[in-house]
């Protein structure tokens, strides 16, 4: 379903859901994420710690009493782990015809980008592996990834990382 956004109420400039981001922070760089697999935003809140899960899969929370895995956005990255402060929140994915929570530091904003701004994704230099970033673009004067949840997400590969470690 493609979703017409109005950024004014005249402004004649329509942008198409597909070509929106969801900006976010998280160990002082911003990332991107299509907007459309984003089903809400939510503060950090406690969750449930789960045995035996691989330490980027944080254990699972209540939202609006949907049960959902909160994965930690810097440990799956291999960064580090999510220092949880005021800003800290959970941007709930529907991936797969799931719910996940992905811990982020800070949340910045929703953008629109053209097709001509996008750059390919690099093989290698990146702060996350390159195989999470699915491609570039400029924005204010930085490069920003813009994430592969295919591959960030990988149920597969999640369950194989909580069942052989």
């Amino acid at each position: 379903m493609e979703t017409e956004i109005s950024l004014f109420e005249d402004d004649e400039l329509m942008l198409n859901h597909e070509n929106q981001y969801f900006l976010f922070y998280s160990d002082g760089d911003i990332y991107g994420i299509d907007a459309s697999c984003i089903v809400e935003i939510v503060e950090y809140q406690s969750y449930t710690k789960v045995p035996n899960l691989s330490s980027f899969v944080l254990g699972v929370t209540n939202i609006r009493g949907d049960i959902v895995s909160v994965i930690d956005f810097l440990d799956r990255c291999k960064i580090s782990s999510t220092v949880i402060s005021k800003k800290s929140a959970f941007i709930i994915l529907s991936f797969k015809k799931q719910k996940i929570a992905l811990l982020v530091d800070e949340i910045y904003e929703v953008d629109g980008f053209d097709d001509s701004s996008f750059l390919d994704a690099p093989k290698f230099g990146t702060k996350i592996e390159s195989h999470f970033i699915s491609k570039l673009v400029e924005y204010r004067g930085k490069n920003i990834s813009i994430l592969n949840l295919d591959r960030l997400l990988n149920l597969e590969e999640l369950s194989c990382e909580v069942l052989y470690g």
